[in-house]
């Protein structure tokens, strides 16, 4: 499978040290000998939070991305497709198309809050390696989609606060190719909304 999107990488680590030292009369009532820690703590990361959250960072993108297609009139609605595989990247190929053709356009942002992982599984699928299912709040209270002539391209009942459920599989050819993203990619399988979970 061809990947037309490289992952744009957000971590920024920065650390700021600060010391002060002053010369001084050691106090006569402590000993001269006072032990010393000689234990050292090393903290891991545990690879499968690690995954957890590199899963839900890449949904967190592809909202981003879904919302600024929206607001441009689905013009490039390719730029969010990147984001998605398979079944789900199908139907929203639809639904873009449909929402282009008919030159709609969101108004607002969906938001997304409240992240559960619900199931994550190491599959034997090549190149997919992983499955990771969450529960989000996606509140589209604020945002809608309008036709040309202001009316509202949303059926009632679509806009509010509602649970969905999150499918994330990663993608992993590295081993095969060179060219590849190191560490593999994940991609939206699919989403399912809960109209009868307000959250």
């Amino acid at each position: 499978m061809t990947r037309r999107m490289t992952r744009t990488l957000t971590a920024v680590a920065v650390v700021a040290l600060a010391a002060t030292g002053c010369t001084s009369t050691p106090d006569p009532e402590l000993p001269a000998d006072l032990p010393t820690n000689t234990q050292t703590t090393t903290t891991e990361a545990d690879p499968v939070r690690a995954a957890e959250q590199a899963a839900i960072e890449a949904y967190i993108t592809f909202n981003a991305v879904s919302n600024e297609v929206g607001q441009n009139y689905y013009r490039d609605y390719v730029d969010a497709l990147d984001f998605t595989c398979d079944e789900y990247s199908e139907k929203m190929s639809q639904q873009y198309e449909a929402l282009f053709v008919a030159g709609a356009h969101q108004v607002g942002e969906d938001t997304l809050s409240g992240f559960k992982v619900v199931d994550h599984q190491a599959v034997d699928n090549f190149p997919v390696d992983h499955h990771i299912t969450f529960e989000v709040c996606i509140d589209g209270s604020a945002t809608d989609v309008v036709r040309p002539d202001g009316s509202s391209h949303l059926d009632p009942g679509t806009a509010g606060r509602f649970v969905a459920t999150v499918t994330m599989w990663h993608y992993d050819t590295s081993s095969l190719d060179k060219d590849a993203e190191p560490g593999g990619w994940w991609m939206v399988a699919g989403v399912k909304v809960d109209r009868k979970r307000p959250c």
